[in-house]
């Protein structure tokens, strides 16, 4: 019945602003693209009220994306975006079999591997350059772990703890990533801390004019 639902439903299952809509679409957009270009079945991406904590999922019985409306605009939107289509491209998601301590283990290197993969299609289909990509997913994951203040609290089941996941994605790309824990409390800015911090487009150590501060 539910899977008969959402076929024939919109694909904004909660009120959406028009700016929300318009990132909707775009988001089906990119979808079609990646998908079609790595050969995996399209997927169908959703606006959803979720819980505040859960910015996206991907379902892989049905090649369903799940965002919430909020992560459709802003800086956010990309990494949320590229992300779930990285579990869609490389086939996560199904039941996993073992031990606890090896299902979690399998969860968390999908979780890096997605992340890994959501920079690619970053680059490939938003015409970032890497750095920028890797940028983006840095000032997303200071402010969680802002927002937890500091706090031992991964983003959700199968995630590493924050400024763990950033140093862990960025090395993997051979980059140092940029502090993280000193970020728990909204920090006073008068130089930018790194390359395109909070998407000012400064470089690490340049002084910031008080109207590119965040």
């Amino acid at each position: 019945m539910l899977v008969a639902w959402l076929a024939g439903c919109s694909a904004a299952l909660t009120p959406v602003t028009p700016e929300q809509a318009e990132g909707l679409r775009e988001a089906q957009r990119i979808a079609d693209q990646v998908t079609k270009a790595y050969g995996v079945p399209r997927v169908r991406v959703y606006a959803v009220a979720t819980r505040p904590s859960v910015a996206g999922s991907y379902s892989y019985q049905y090649d369903w994306i799940f965002i919430r409306p909020q992560r459709l605009t802003g800086n956010e939107f990309w990494v949320v975006l590229s992300h779930e289509l990285g579990h869609a491209t490389l086939g996560h998601g199904r039941p996993l079999a073992g031990p606890p301590e090896q299902i979690r283990a399998t969860r968390t290197m999908q979780e890096a591997e997605a992340s890994r993969r959501g920079v690619e299609i970053m680059v490939r289909f938003g015409g970032m350059t890497e750095r920028e990509a890797l940028g983006r997913y840095a000032t997303y994951l200071i402010e969680a772990n802002r927002l937890r203040d500091g706090r031992n609290l991964p983003i959700l089941s199968g995630h590493q703890l924050p400024c763990d996941e950033l140093r862990d994605l960025w090395s993997s790309f051979g980059q140092t990533a940029p502090p993280c824990e000193a970020f728990t409390s909204t920090p006073h800015i008068t130089h930018c801390p790194y390359d395109d911090w909070m998407s000012t487009g400064c470089k690490a150590g340049e002084f910031l004019e008080p109207w590119r501060l965040p």
